[in-house]
This record gives C-alpha cells, structure tokens and sequence, in this order.
C-alpha cells in the first residue's frame, strides 16, 4: 500500500509565504483549506501573523480593532487610544504576537527548541500550558489593563482593571524574535532571552524596544506579583506572564 505525502505547505499557505494577495483573495473562500494545516501544525492566518503579513491577515481575517488605555503624565483618568494613536504616542510597533524576520527564520526558531522543552517529563508543564493557552496566544488575550505614567525614573507602567487572581493569564511578552552577536552584545531593557537548545551557538532574544504589546511597559519590582512562564505550542515557544498572586 502506499500512501501520499502531504505537501509542506498547502496553496494558501504558499500564497501567503509569497504575498499573493489576489490568489489568497481566490482561496479564502475555501473553508476547509482556512484550517488546514501545514507540515509545522500552523494555519496559513498563524503563519502571517507570525510573519508580520498585515496585508495577508487583513483578507485572511483582520484583527479587531483594539482600543489601548492609557493615563498620560499627569492625568488622573485614562483616555482610549487606536492603535494608530498608540503607535504615535510611544513611536513603536504595536505587536500582538511575536514576530519572525521570515519563514525560513521561524522554521529554524522551532527546530531549535530546547529537548528539555520539547520532549522531557521536566517539560509536561510548559506543554500543558501551551495547550491550555492555546486559544489566548491565538486571540493576543490580554486582561482589561491601563498605561499609566508612574515618574521620571521609571516612565510607564502597567494596571489592571480587573481583579485578578493567582495563576491567571496575563499575556504573552511579543516583539521581535531576532538573534543576539555575542561578541558586540545589542540588547536592550526591552529584551528577554528565547530560549534555544543547549547544542546551538545563537543566542535569542524577544525584542520589544521598537514594537511590542501592553506587557513591554511591564517593570521589574522586589515583590513581584507576575510569574514568567515559558509556554510550547506546535513547538514554538511564547513567554507569558501568569498572576503570581491576587491582584486588584
């Protein structure tokens, strides 16, 4: 008996991978090849997210229109910015979701996820959660938060809205996924090391100095109330943040 390989990529994929626009515009109507998969488990929509596509995403499926909150210097009361208007005011990318330089990039990001991670009985965890967040990474959930001037030291930071409670999901930590030269060191207090295999010689860093999301003005404290989380789904790792206690 023999049996068909399926293909790598599907032709939605393809035309994403290669910004046909007008051939995603023919494709889209085909249900069922919406949601199917190519041979590293992702959509063709998760696949231009992951690849910054805005153009493929906006036929595919555009993103809700998100409204951020956000307390300038010496405002008491939030006032609600479009994203247009949070990109101007802070001179970032807003990104939802990481972001990959290119596919080939993405590809080589996964085949390097640490073994510990991807395999072990110590990465069950991670796996669990990946699976139990699934849904959140892909909707770019956040909780009902504010941007909010603090002082000169330390700018920004972040409030909630909502009560929290311990163990609850926050949000994934997004920006650029890019490598690090370890002998001319370019980070910044916007990166956080990406997690790779001990074999491998590249050192990762999500980098969200130039865009990111809500949880780039996140800052550090003594008594931490947030707990970082590194999650695996379809071996791509996110780096989220969990409630590390109650939060009001």
């Amino acid at each position: 008996m023999f049996f068909q390989r399926k293909p790598e990529e599907t032709a939605l994929h393809i035309a994403v991978l290669y910004n046909d626009h007008k051939r995603i515009l023919q494709l889209r109507e085909d249900e069922e090849l919406l949601q199917e998969k190519n041979s590293l488990g992702f959509t063709a929509l998760e696949i231009a997210r992951l690849l910054g596509k805005t153009k493929c995403i906006e036929i595919l499926q555009p993103e809700p229109k998100r409204i951020i909150k956000i307390a300038q210097k010496g405002e008491n009361l939030y006032s609600e910015y479009s994203l247009e208007q949070f990109e101007q005011f802070f001179k970032i990318k807003l990104l939802q979701r990481q972001l990959f330089k290119d596919y080939a990039f993405l590809k080589e990001v996964i085949k390097q996820c640490p073994w510990v991670l991807k395999w072990s009985p110590s990465g069950e965890a991670n796996r669990s959660l990946g699976k139990r967040y699934q849904e959140e990474l892909s909707q770019a959930h956040t909780p009902d938060m504010t941007i909010r001037w603090i002082h000169e030291d330390i700018s920004y930071g972040v409030y909630t809205n909502d009560a929290l409670e311990a163990g609850d999901y926050i949000g994934e930590y997004t920006g650029s996924v890019r490598e690090l030269d370890p002998l001319s060191p370019d980070h910044n207090s916007y990166c956080l090391q990406y997690p790779t295999s001990n074999w491998s010689k590249r050192i990762l860093m999500v980098d969200a100095q130039k865009g990111g999301n809500i949880l780039r003005f996140i800052n550090h404290s003594d008594e931490p109330n947030l707990s970082p989380v590194c999650l695996l789904d379809r071996g791509l790792l996110h780096l989220v943040f969990l409630a590390g206690s109650s939060i009001s």
